[in-house]
């Protein structure tokens, strides 16, 4: 389960941003009776202008976990792969920092890094049993010599990552996702955040996932339900050896069914698993109907038992409020803004005076909490057209 993500000088986010998925209530370094569900929101949705900087703090939460993944393994590469802020002398040449605050088997972690173009500066990950700070591991430098290990993990067979330099962060070494103490947040971040662009972004990579999800049959029959249930006039899809009734080619379908199956089919692993689903874009393309159901799985507790979660970004000003089906409240609406040097800030719809039973699409629209496009008609173009 995520609680925290915050991250520094990543593109527009020059400043720390911090995205809580705690609920208000909760205070201190654990639930007192353990229950991490109860005090942590389902689902967070970000909302601002065009180029505000939403989709930056998915890209860093995507940057980090692809080191975790993947950085062992950039012994070629020239360089740490970095992101900062660019529009200033000091931010470009600064590191940035990525940290996540995730439960792993009931118990909170608390892993971040610190990086940039020449390799890795700081790494760490700490553990909160029974509320309690443990250290598993620090680090200072890009070397192994700049790492320690805490007394829990000192004594076991931690694998080593010095082949890739100070471009390998510790977690991504070879037999971590084995490491008794390592392995659960390895895991987390690798396996159970799951990423998707807009969905404009490439149909044809939408519909070749879809048809490598539908090999499955288990999965095929998911995927009908779900177009059964949205009412798309759609009963089944192709079957590797179906015979009776025209199946529908999913080349051939509406972006909308596309769109829907490419969203709801992870929604439901997610859901099934335990995860986290980070959708940028949510509601281009959909009926808002489907939007908010879709939002409906993670927040009925019925539906998700496993306590996934949704972060999306979205323009869809219908899911504000408590839509049927499925909407966001007051904790769970952030905001992005650009200030007038292009850096972006981060805030909760929580930080104003709003409830639960405030019209918040028509505050939101009129300015009242600020993340909407200030418009310069002055700016426009002229033209030559004269019409009546």
């Amino acid at each position: 389960m995520l609680l925290r993500f915050r991250v520094t000088n990543h593109r527009s986010l020059r400043d720390t941003a911090e995205l809580v998925l705690t609920t208000s209530r909760f205070r201190g370094a654990h639930p007192a009776d353990g229950a991490w569900s109860r005090v942590s929101n389902r689902v967070a949705g970000i909302f601002g202008a065009n180029a505000s900087g939403k989709t930056a703090l998915l890209h860093a939460m995507e940057f980090a976990v692809t080191a975790v993944r993947d950085s062992a393994r950039w012994t070629g590469r020239d360089g740490f792969p970095s992101a900062p802020f660019l529009l200033d002398a000091t931010s470009r040449d600064e590191t940035s920092a990525y940290e996540f605050d995730l439960t792993v088997a009931g118990t909170r972690h608390v892993y971040g890094f610190e990086s940039g173009a020449a390799g890795v500066a700081a790494e760490w990950l700490h553990a909160f049993p029974r509320g309690r700070r443990q250290v598993l591991f620090e680090r200072t430098g890009p070397d192994a010599a700049d790492v320690t290990f805490g007394r829990s993990t000192e004594a076991e067979d931690v694998p080593p990552f010095g082949r890739a330099g100070g471009r390998g962060l510790v977690l991504s070494a070879p037999g971590v996702a084995h490491h008794p103490r390592l392995r659960g947040v390895h895991r987390f971040l690798t396996r159970r955040l799951t990423f998707l662009p807009t969905p404009v972004a490439d149909a044809r990579r939408r519909v070749a996932a879809l048809e490598k999800w539908c090999e499955d049959a288990r999965t095929l029959r998911q995927a009908e339900s779900l177009l059964r249930f949205a009412d798309l006039g759609i009963s089944r899809l192709p079957h590797a050896r179906s015979a009776t009734g025209p199946p529908l080619n999913l080349a051939d379908a509406s972006s909308g069914t596309l769109t829907w199956l490419s969203l709801a089919l992870p929604a439901l692993r997610a859901i099934e698993h335990g995860g986290v689903l980070l959708v940028d874009g949510l509601g281009s393309g959909l009926h808002p109907t489907l939007t908010s159901a879709l939002i409906g799985f993670f927040t009925c507790p019925v539906t998700n038992t496993s306590g996934a979660q949704l972060l999306f970004t979205s323009h869809d000003v219908s899911l504000l409020g408590h839509p049927p089906g499925g909407g966001l409240g007051v904790e769970g609406t952030w905001f992005t803004e650009k200030s007038p040097d292009g850096a972006t800030e981060l805030y909760p719809l929580s930080d104003f005076p709003a409830g639960d039973g405030h019209d918040l699409r028509t505050r939101y629209l009129g300015g009242r909490y600020g993340a909407v496009p200030v418009l310069a008609r002055h700016e426009l173009p002229p033209t030559h057209n004269h019409l009546p």
